[in-house]
């Protein structure tokens, strides 16, 4: 079932990407209204991931306040700061393998010119979307389908769990071969630790960095 289920969430994502890029990125209003789409979809799948956990919570001790109550140590911190360095060694170098780029999906670059106000509301539509996207992501894969997988897997969820949020970056600009060990090295690590706010700090400052790139190039 959560297979299908998993099938079903990247194939909505797919076709997501897939109308942005029509809209295309000539037009300040093409460029937001694809951003609101986007931002529309995360906070669709975030309240689909936290409506899951609380239907698992009769199968499941864990719920939506266990996971915010969760305390992190300072060793956590360390941890934290290991998948930082993980990800991004081995993302580039795998992205030197030249064969991966065949999976990869090139992002939308944006010809046109923002002015000072436009800059600065597409830069808080896409913090708002980011921040969305990585709770919803992590209270999906970890939070809901993990626990689910658990069940199933045991010890070799990390590896079923990371495969799946790899997987479902097969459709992004990220390519999912890359992130593949970045994925398992969070699942391991939750599987380890069973604290999500680990991964949650990882996951957001990860991407804060390469927003921040986004940022930049949509400022110049």
């Amino acid at each position: 079932m959560w297979l299908l289920e998993l099938a079903i969430i990247i194939g909505i994502f797919s076709i997501t990407l897939q109308f942005i890029l029509f809209l295309g990125s000539l037009s300040f209003l093409r460029l937001i209204s694809g951003q609101i789409i986007n931002f529309l979809i995360y906070a669709s799948f975030l309240v689909f991931a936290l409506t899951k956990i609380r239907q698992e919570r009769r199968f499941n001790h864990h719920s939506i306040q266990f996971f915010f109550q969760q305390k992190i140590l300072l060793k956590d911190l360390f941890i934290v700061l290991f998948l930082l360095l993980f990800s991004s060694l081995t993302y580039v170098s795998i992205m030197k393998i030249e064969v991966v780029h065949v999976f990869g999906i090139a992002s939308l670059p944006f010809h046109g010119h923002l002015t000072s106000l436009h800059s600065w509301l597409l830069i808080a539509l896409l913090t708002i979307s980011f921040l969305t996207g990585v709770f919803a992501e992590e209270l999906y894969f970890r939070g809901y389908l993990f626990e689910l997988q658990y069940t199933y897997f045991k010890k070799y969820t990390w590896i079923i769990n990371g495969f799946s949020w790899s997987v479902y970056h097969i459709f992004t600009p990220t390519n999912f071969l890359a992130m593949l060990p970045t994925c398992l090295m969070y699942s391991f690590i939750y599987q380890k630790r069973r604290n999500i706010w680990i991964t949650i700090i990882a996951h957001l400052i990860g991407n804060a960095i390469v927003f921040y790139r986004v940022f930049e190039s949509v400022l110049k």
